[in-house]
């Protein structure tokens, strides 16, 4: 797998044609900040390479390997001895091709294109949808949180309305749906009594928890 490895980077460093060159378009000089990013990883490899002990030192247990070894040397020639080798090798099979060649990077550069799409497409309209969602609940609840007295009355009296209406006679009902009616018109300027909206029950409920109390304590 080692020789593979090298293989491919002889091929795709020092033999692939570039793109553009069977049309006699030369590849342009990259721009000036990326000139200086490759000459500084440049410099740190071969500062790294001539003086690893800079980072070996740093190993927990330290280390006894040494790059410069013979037998390192002797390995690293020999794989790509073997690399060259094959290079040369397969090199009469291999044809002209029309277009550029394509590489494993080519997902990478459809997973991008895919996901910068996404970013600018879809996410913005889930974003937006997201943000008009909250905007819808936050009107509710603060026109809810603006007379929630009379808004407890309007919820459990529009709940309670069709019932009304089935087992009413429909005066009595008309009289009930009115006074819903006159309710809603007048939210959230109305004020109405705090017995008026089932806190009797809430208030008899308290009582009883009150009266279990005491009989348990006393």
């Amino acid at each position: 797998m080692t020789v593979i490895y090298v293989y491919r980077f002889l091929y795709l460093g020092f033999f692939r044609p570039a793109d553009g060159a069977r049309e006699g378009l030369l590849p342009k000089d990259p721009p000036i900040p990326m000139m200086v990013a490759m000459v500084a990883t440049a410099l740190l490899c071969i500062v790294l390479g001539l003086f690893p002990g800079i980072l070996t030192d740093l190993l927990p247990g330290g280390t006894v390997a040494h790059p410069f070894a013979l037998a390192g040397l002797i390995e690293s020639a020999a794989i790509f001895a073997v690399a060259g080798v094959l290079l040369l090798a397969v090199r009469p099979l291999r044809q002209p091709w029309p277009g550029a060649t394509i590489d494993i990077d080519a997902l990478y550069i459809r997973a991008g294109r895919a996901v910068t799409w996404f970013s600018a497409v879809p996410l913005v309209h889930i974003a937006g949808a997201i943000e008009r969602g909250i905007g819808v609940v936050v009107a509710r609840l603060k026109h809810v949180t603006a007379n929630p007295t009379v808004a407890i009355q309007i919820a459990g009296k529009t709940a309670v309305l069709p019932l009304m209406q089935a087992f009413l006679d429909p005066s009595r009902s008309q009289v009930y749906e009115e006074d819903l009616s006159y309710l809603k018109e007048q939210y959230p300027d109305i004020r109405t009594d705090i017995w008026g909206g089932g806190y009797g029950v809430i208030f008899i409920s308290i009582i009883a928890f009150l009266y279990f109390i005491l009989d348990v304590v006393w």
